[in-house]
């Protein structure tokens, strides 16, 4: 237990301007306890400025900052792991006031309120019926104005679950990451520079089509076959493959570094470039 004469030179030196003292005292911080860090907010506040609580605050969002970069560097290195997983980091790291139970309660939430209404006499196409109702109809689900920038508003998945208005990424992320909670096979086809919804049956056949640009409603391999056949004869069959999740969690972090680059937080847009480029770079996309 550090001691309060201790952590009151801790504050004392946390206004040093030498770089090697501020890594000392960084170090000293981060290190130690909840316990001790709501101590040392005691002793700032009875006997120091407000100026010297600004620079706690600051170690604490960065050191956090950093730790969640690195859960995120090795969440990428996984052969195949959660969606969910990987959504809450990149959101934690755009947004450090992202709490990881709040973001999993939510998630837990819906997916309760969607299981328990399905049933295993259900054919997929009657499971995703009743997901699509519920997450739009019920639970109140909308895409934000045709047209509109995205904003982190309407990008930031932890915001996304209160306001419940999203951009077609965020809801697709939503959507996804809901659809494995609850056992629904589906996953982004990727066709040259865009993608949408396939739900996957048996040896990952392609089933049906979900038309993600309006609540995900149904669309049969007939409504599509002139677009894929035209895609096909244009590009090659190569150019439409299903993808793993980690496409859309590419774009999402694609679409964060543009918004932190637009508002002049180059800061943040730095940090964003740098997950996205171990992700393997940026996907060419549309409008979001």
């Amino acid at each position: 237990m550090t001691g309060i004469q201790e952590i009151r030179s801790i504050v004392q030196l946390m206004s040093d301007n030498d770089p090697v003292v501020w890594e000392a005292v960084s170090g000293k911080i981060l290190s130690m306890s909840q316990e001790e860090i709501g101590l040392m907010r005691i002793i700032i506040n009875s006997e120091f400025s407000p100026a010297e609580l600004k620079i706690l605050n600051k170690i604490l969002e960065e050191g956090d900052a950093g730790q969640t970069e690195k859960d995120l560097n090795k969440y990428l290195k996984e052969e195949d792991p959660p969606l969910s997983e990987g959504v809450f980091l990149v959101t934690k790291l755009a947004d450090n006031s992202c709490e990881k139970t709040v973001f999993y309660e939510n998630l837990s939430h819906l997916s309760s309120e969607i299981s328990e209404e399905m049933s295993d006499n259900m054919t997929d196409v009657e499971r995703v019926e009743l997901f699509n109702h519920i997450l739009f109809k019920r639970v109140g689900f909308k895409y934000s104005p045709a047209g509109s920038k995205p904003e982190l508003e309407n990008t930031l998945v932890n915001r996304v679950f209160e306001l419940r208005r999203a951009n077609y990424i965020s809801i697709a992320l939503v959507y996804l990451m809901i659809a494995r909670e609850v056992g629904l096979q589906v996953y982004p086809l990727w066709v040259q520079k865009g993608f949408f919804p396939v739900y996957l049956g048996p040896g990952n056949k392609m089933l049906f089509y979900l038309n993600m640009a309006y609540n995900f409603e149904i669309l049969t391999r007939e409504a599509v076959a002139s677009f894929i056949k035209e895609i096909e004869n244009t590009y090659g069959r190569d150019a439409i493959v299903v993808e793993k999740d980690s496409l859309l969690l590419t774009i999402y972090v694609q679409i964060l570094t543009d918004i932190f680059s637009r508002s002049g937080d180059h800061k943040k847009a730095s940090v964003m470039q740098r997950i996205l480029d171990e992700m393997g770079g940026r996907k060419i996309f549309g409008d979001y």
